[in-house]
């Protein structure tokens, strides 16, 4: 409850938060603060850390629990694999604005399929999955961003294997073989 001391009424919490957003009194207030998906990806806060990476540094290691998902802030990352035959493959180059580890926030998921190696000196930040969740679950627009992110990088994904099985390298070429799947 929330009460309006200048009509002496009692509001209910959606009546307050519309006060807060319309009333002048309010107007550049701190109490209502719009959801900004860049200012989350790019400062730390609740279950937001900023890590820096030297080149070569490993991020997260194939195989360790999967607690995190990772933004790419500044600098390049390879995602690589190691086969039971102990042959390493890189998977994927990534650079700023893609996102590292997103498989913990799948219940099926408990450990990292992949190893994240810093390429260049790296800014990654860390969003736990809790917070990460959280995040999808209340902040339709971070969502909405997501979802863009997830169904791009799908769209990559699958024509440079197009590419790759018709012999073909026009999608890399046209897209940069920086941010290309690597098979």
């Amino acid at each position: 409850m929330y009460h309006d001391t200048e009509n002496g009424t009692y509001l209910g919490a959606s009546d307050a938060v519309s006060l807060l957003a319309t009333d002048a009194r309010f107007r550049g207030s701190r109490a209502i603060k719009a959801f900004d998906p860049k200012e989350f990806l790019a400062n730390a806060g609740i279950g937001r850390t900023i890590h820096e990476y030297r080149a070569k540094q490993a991020i997260f290691s194939q195989g360790q629990s999967s607690d995190a998902v990772y933004y790419i802030q500044e600098g390049r990352v390879r995602l690589s694999v190691l086969s039971k035959q102990g042959k390493e493959a890189t998977i994927a180059l990534l650079g700023p604005g893609d996102f590292l580890g997103k498989g913990c926030i799948a219940s099926d998921q408990p450990v990292r399929l992949a190893t994240a190696t810093a390429i260049t000196n790296s800014s990654v930040l860390k969003i736990h999955k809790k917070e990460m969740l959280r995040a999808l679950h209340a902040e339709h627009l971070f969502s909405d961003t997501f979802v863009a992110y997830m169904v791009e990088r799908h769209n990559r994904t699958q024509a440079d294997l197009v590419d790759r099985l018709s012999g073909k390298n026009s999608y890399r070429s046209r897209v940069g073989a920086g941010r290309s799947m690597l098979w």
